[in-house]
């Protein structure tokens, strides 16, 4: 754990502005349990930096139970729906969650400052500007790749009904209920007069 709790600390000190926007968390019990590894641990947001405890008992504000592949994929998906799909489960107090997705979500590296340090300016900012363009296709191609498969399900082999027909048909059970509430109120009172 003393590696892991290195390793995000130095990962934060990347984002100076981290900091700041920690203060809100300070003093916050976050629990992990990671399924299907058996592992458990508590971060601790303290006054400059964060701790990371391996214990199961320990009491905690906010717990999250996941596999560490959803994690993954919750961390690289742009859209927090996800979080509701994958078998992810969050117990507690759930601003608290808000707080811990903005806080991560607001990191800010800029690594062509600090590869520059390393490898020189033009280096950096070249190698800057290529995974930029490569990050900018890669999200490119993911929205084309979900819009055609979703138009394929839809439209192409029709495995599911378009939204307006889902909506026609939620509309219809609607209106089915209100005659049938209208119905067992008109059955009740006729019953009551008789």
């Amino acid at each position: 754990m003393i590696f892991l709790e290195k390793l995000l600390n130095q990962f934060l000190a990347f984002d100076p502005a981290s900091k700041d926007r920690a203060k809100i968390l300070r003093g916050k019990k976050i629990k992990i349990e990671l399924i299907g590894v058996n592992s458990c641990f508590v971060i601790i947001f303290n006054e400059k930096h964060i701790s990371i405890n391996k214990s199961m008992h320990e009491e905690s504000d906010l717990t999250i139970r996941a596999t560490p592949l959803n994690l993954l994929q919750l961390k690289l998906s742009r859209d927090r729906r996800q979080l509701f799909r994958e078998r992810i489960v969050i117990e507690g107090d759930m601003s608290l969650a808000q707080k811990l997705t903005d806080f991560f979500d607001g990191i800010e590296i800029d690594w062509e400052e600090h590869f520059s340090k390393i490898i020189g300016d033009m280096p950096a900012y070249h190698a800057g500007r290529f995974v930029r363009r490569m990050k900018e296709a890669g999200r490119t191609l993911q929205e084309r790749i979900i819009k055609q498969f979703n138009e394929y399900l839809h439209e192409e082999i029709q495995f599911f009904p378009p939204r307006e027909a889902l909506n026609d048909f939620f509309h219809d059970i609607d209106a089915f209920c209100m005659s049938v509430d209208r119905l067992t109120a008109r059955i009740k009172f006729l019953g009551e007069r008789a």
